[in-house]
């Protein structure tokens, strides 16, 4: 799956014949299907492609890929999804932008 941002529709949820697109704080989890159905919405809404999983990675996928934190200056969106990947059983949509960079550090 591929994470999508929308953040002028933050809660967004569109409907479409690949099954339901639900937006919270910005972000979403889309298949193939569903990207290419939302197409024709993207630029009304303002959804952009974020992350797009590497089917074959590297080296043959023989431990997890260090993953890079945003920028300071990155989008809360931004810093939620990082912190989601980090750490998936704590709910980071509720933390502040500068708690999330303390707690999961900038980008040199």
């Amino acid at each position: 799956m591929a994470v999508l941002k929308c953040e002028q529709y933050p809660q967004l949820q569109v409907h479409t014949p690949a099954g339901r697109v639900q937006f919270t704080d910005g972000l979403a989890e889309a298949t193939d299907e569903q990207i290419k159905a939302l197409e024709g919405l993207a630029r009304k809404f303002g959804i952009e492609l974020v992350d797009v999983p590497d089917e074959e990675s590297p080296g043959g996928g023989d431990g997890p890929e260090e993953i890079k934190p945003p920028a300071r200056s990155a989008s809360k969106a931004d810093w939620v999804a990082y912190a989601d990947k980090q750490d998936e059983a704590v709910d980071h949509s509720s933390m502040t932008k500068e708690r999330l960079i303390e707690q999961y550090g900038a980008a040199e």
